[in-house]
């Protein structure tokens, strides 16, 4: 299986919901290539950190590949 560009985002309580595509223009505006553009926008409660504030990168992807599993199978 290929991994592709993720954004995994938290939103700050009251704020405006994120789609794709005001994402892809925000990132547009800023300049960044299309290589480096997130495929897939994924909105979480939290990030999992480790006790010290780090994040837990393996743990994300854990739950995005749980995730995708879950999509594939409908």
């Amino acid at each position: 299986m290929q991994e592709v560009a993720a954004a995994v985002v938290v939103l700050m309580e009251g704020a405006t919901p994120l789609t794709m595509e005001s994402l892809r223009a925000y990132l547009e505006v800023k300049g960044l290539a299309k290589p480096y553009r997130p495929k897939q926008l994924h909105v979480m409660n939290e990030i999992p950190r480790t006790p010290s504030g780090k994040i837990q990168k393996f743990l994300i992807r854990k739950q995005l590949t749980e995730l995708s599993t879950v999509e594939g199978a409908k």
